[in-house]
């Protein structure tokens, strides 16, 4: 299950990765959900808010929460509800935009309730039950430049903060740069606990 599937760009990798798996995808907004029903018919498709879980306890395998965590105002209960969630043994993949330090007035736009050290994650997992497995940073090569741009983005004045990390975040999308950066990373370290990073990446289980 990925909840916060928007899109679904992953739930259609996941698909086609695991074809005799159930994938099933959850949103809160119900939008994104009718488009991804025409383009995946026969995917199982809830819309629900995490804080008011609709669904039994204990009924899944892999639980996935890409960028999902930061919307969420009361943290800690959703954590709690995902563990409910899981299956004794499971395992919820869970990934948070990193340094506390870095909000600014672009998070609060794109309704980020907080930025997360690897620290305050892990504390918040264990906090709700779970088993650290891993812990590590996504965005290793790119955080410095990535730190001077928020930095500066808190510095500039009030008509100018947003527009600077949106310019540059549409800049990236096609930077080969950006892209090579990436690769690298993906190449050389995969299986490293990275120190920092652009985002907090933490697999953690559900004990039996």
């Amino acid at each position: 299950m990925e909840i916060g599937c928007s899109s679904g760009f992953l739930i259609k990798d996941l698909v086609k990765a695991f074809p005799s798996s159930l994938v099933i995808g959850v949103d809160v907004v119900k939008k994104p959900l009718y488009k991804l029903a025409v383009d995946l018919p026969g995917i199982p498709l809830i819309r629900f808010d995490l804080l008011r879980c609709p669904l039994p306890d204990k009924i899944i395998d892999v639980l996935i929460m890409l960028n999902v965590l930061e919307h969420i105002n009361n943290d800690v209960s959703a954590l709690e509800n995902a563990f409910a969630l899981l299956k004794p043994g499971g395992i919820l993949i869970i990934e948070v935009p990193a340094g506390p330090f870095l909000y600014d007035k672009y998070d609060s736009e794109l309704y980020h309730f907080r930025r997360y050290s690897a620290h305050q994650l892990k504390h918040k997992l264990i906090e709700a039950g779970f088993e650290v497995v891993m812990i590590s940073h996504l965005g290793f090569v790119l955080y410095p430049a990535f730190v001077v741009i928020k930095l500066l983005n808190k510095w500039l004045p009030a008509n100018r903060k947003v527009s600077v990390v949106r310019d540059q975040a549409s800049k990236t999308q096609k930077n080969l740069l950006v892209k090579w950066a990436i690769d690298f990373e993906s190449k050389y370290f995969a299986n490293v606990s990275l120190p920092w990073g652009i985002r907090v990446l933490s697999v953690v289980r559900r004990p039996y």
